[in-house]
């Protein structure tokens, strides 16, 4: 499930739009930066800049996520809206193995590696688009249902 939010006056208030006008929507959290941004919104101090930028500072660092991870909570917490995907998301493990799990590059390529997520490559499906991937001819050999590993949130940062 997919819910939309925007940040007014420090409040996170989530709203009803469409499908159409949610995939306008810049930053897509997980739960995990969702509830951290939750966090954020309703304890920044209204003072100034610079002791605002080092209250997120403090809390983005003891929050234990990527570096990348942190900058699209900062940059969704600036923008002001965001959507969050609450759906349940899955490792594709091809073979018996480690270095056995679906991965896609960022042109959208498959390869097979570990399940960890790094730097543009995906490891980490929803159900939709694993849905979309049994229709391509370039994954008809791959029984998904047999393949699939639930992820845990921990795994997407």
């Amino acid at each position: 499930m997919i819910k939309y939010y925007s940040i007014t006056n420090n409040q996170v208030i989530e709203h009803d739009i469409s499908k159409e006008e949610m995939k306008k929507v810049h930053y897509k959290l997980t739960p995990r930066q969702f509830y951290l941004l939750h966090e954020l919104a309703s304890k920044t101090p209204d003072s100034s800049d610079e002791e605002t930028l080092n209250f997120i500072d403090r809390v983005l660092s003891d929050s234990k996520l990527s570096y990348s991870s942190n900058l699209k909570i900062i940059k969704a917490f600036l923008v002001g809206e965001f959507v969050v995907d609450f759906s349940k998301r899955y490792f594709i493990h091809i073979l018996p193995g480690d270095d056995t799990y679906l991965n896609l590059n960022s042109e959208g390529e498959p390869f097979l590696n570990d399940m960890y997520q790094w730097g543009t490559h995906k490891t980490i499906f929803t159900k939709n688009e694993i849905e979309d991937m049994k229709k391509e001819e370039r994954f008809r050999g791959i029984n998904f249902d047999e393949c699939l590993e639930e992820a845990l949130e921990d795994d997407e940062d």
